[in-house]
């Protein structure tokens, strides 16, 4: 396999192939990590920055928001029974007040969730949700979030809040306002119970994981 020399300093080198081969389980696992890095980044930047460039450094809370839950959901796997048929959709529903202007919306049409077009979809009731593998349930269902997520048990959609405690509470993913960045909670009991198998590395990134009958 032909290379090209790169010179660090006068005493050392490294070889760089310039004719790699890539398998489909090594393009998988790039992508993955570019993900990867990518919601990192989201995560790790601010929401409110001090300073002349506070403009372009920091995020608007609905955006970053939007970005996480669309991000996630590309490293989660589904029964293939809880996939749409078509092989071309996947939906993202809103429960409750829409917290996200029309961020998700945007993004939604430029991000594809496992080879798929990305739907989005608003409901005012919990017996209205259908057909979604992911609902974002919003902050003013906090009230009756037990209900909700009890009526949810075993449909196999990932459930994702910002409303406190929502982890606690039998929640899948709990997104979390901490030292001024949103960052996220991961029950992996929840996720286990509805059949949906997240990738490790979401859990190495997840700021609390709940296991078994722990906090």
């Amino acid at each position: 396999m032909g290379g090209r020399e790169i010179i660090l300093d006068k005493s050392e080198t490294i070889t760089v192939s310039t004719n790699p081969v890539y398998t489909s389980e090594r393009l998988l696992f790039l992508k993955r990590n570019i993900l990867l890095s990518i919601l990192l980044l989201i995560t790790a930047a601010p929401l409110h920055a001090q300073g002349s460039y506070a403009a372009s450094v920091a995020l608007d809370e609905s955006v970053v928001k939007a970005s996480i839950l669309i991000n996630i959901s590309k490293f989660v796997q589904w029964p293939a029974s809880v996939l749409p048929r078509d092989h071309k959709t996947f939906h993202i529903g809103v429960l409750g007040r829409n917290p996200f202007g029309v961020a998700l919306n945007e993004l939604a049409k430029i991000n594809r969730v496992q080879g798929r077009n990305v739907n989005i979809h608003y409901f005012r009731r919990t017996e209205d949700v259908s057909d979604c593998q992911v609902l974002f349930i919003s902050a003013t269902e906090r009230k009756r979030m037990t209900a909700v997520l009890k009526t949810l048990w075993g449909s196999g959609i990932l459930t994702v809040s910002d409303s406190a405690d929502f982890a606690k509470q039998g929640g899948m993913v709990e997104l979390i306002i901490k030292d001024d960045r949103i960052q996220f909670g991961i029950n992996e009991t929840a996720f286990r119970g509805d059949g949906l198998k997240a990738d490790d590395r979401l859990f190495q990134l997840a700021y609390h994981v709940i296991r078994g009958s722990g906090k």
